[in-house]
């Protein structure tokens, strides 16, 4: 039976790293640096070139982990209640399972995970979402490798049917283009997204702490509510206040990474009702 679009997809708490985009620490740094748990692993991303095929499962393996996701998730489950919600966590996050899903039936889709810009892997011409990958790296004869790799790419999502209001991107350099760092002109993560039919977006612009956001999006979600009747410009706002309010995590590194957006205008500022959603 499917789902109606009352309903949360959450898909999170990813894998292992070396180097982490959402660094573990919650001191400002100077430069993205490590997680606090580190696994020593001898590949590192940028010198291992990406080729056409699938993503190495042994690089996208090489990822620190992101303890604070779990947390995260299901803190933000528990405001839209049991009714309605899925949530995938570490080996149930992966790519294959994300394909099963009715996408369009979901009003807001979760992503609490590692985004990689083009040239964190070598030779990588587009932006990505880390999903758990598989054990072993699909065989370049497998027609569907790349759908299965964990590497969650643009034009792949692009390729996917969306109907959410809000798409959340709770991971590293969302929001930025595919030619930050010698890419092609392809859209970012976020164009992707529109493309695929999301209307709304919550997206960041740099190097995240995690647990601050855990932080920042509980209570963003907390102030939106399960019916979404606090908007999302304004729960967003009222999260961002919240953790300025704390001197842990006033510094404007650990809040104004994320910015919504898309259609972002909170339907209590219309002065019109808005039509029906096609």
């Amino acid at each position: 039976m499917r789902k109606g679009r009352d309903q949360c997809l959450n898909l999170g708490e990813m894998i292992r790293i070396l180097r982490s985009c959402r660094s573990a620490e919650e001191a400002v740094p100077s430069c993205c640096g490590t997680a606090t748990h580190i696994l020593i692993w001898t590949i590192r991303l940028g010198t291992s070139c990406r080729q056409a095929g699938p993503a190495s499962a042994e690089m996208l393996s090489a990822l620190a982990p992101l303890p604070e996701t779990e947390t995260e998730l299901k803190s933000i489950a528990r405001v839209f209640g049991k009714k309605g919600v899925q949530v995938f966590l570490a080996e149930q996050a992966t790519e294959p399972q994300l394909r099963s899903q009715a996408l369009d039936d979901y009003k807001v889709i979760y992503f609490a995970t590692h985004g990689l810009l083009p040239g964190e892997l070598k030779c990588q011409a587009e932006p990505g979402l880390v999903l758990t990958p598989p054990v072993q790296t699909p065989a370049l004869s497998n027609p569907q490798a790349r759908e299965v790799d964990g590497l969650l790419e643009a034009s792949e999502i692009a390729s996917l049917r969306f109907n959410a209001d809000l798409v959340v991107l709770s991971a590293c350099n969302t929001a930025g283009g595919a030619g930050r760092f010698g890419g092609d002109s392809l859209s970012g993560l976020a164009e992707s997204f529109f493309h695929a039919g999301a209307r709304r977006l919550l997206v960041s612009h740099w190097q995240v702490p995690s647990k601050a956001t855990a932080r920042l999006m509980t209570r963003l979600f907390e102030t939106m509510g399960p019916d979404m009747a606090v908007g999302p410009s304004r729960s967003l706002q009222a999260a961002q206040l919240s953790l300025i309010r704390q001197p842990q995590s006033a510094h404007p590194f650990f809040w104004a990474a994320f910015v919504l957006v898309g259609d972002g205008l909170d339907d209590a500022w219309l002065p019109l009702p808005r039509g029906p959603k096609l």
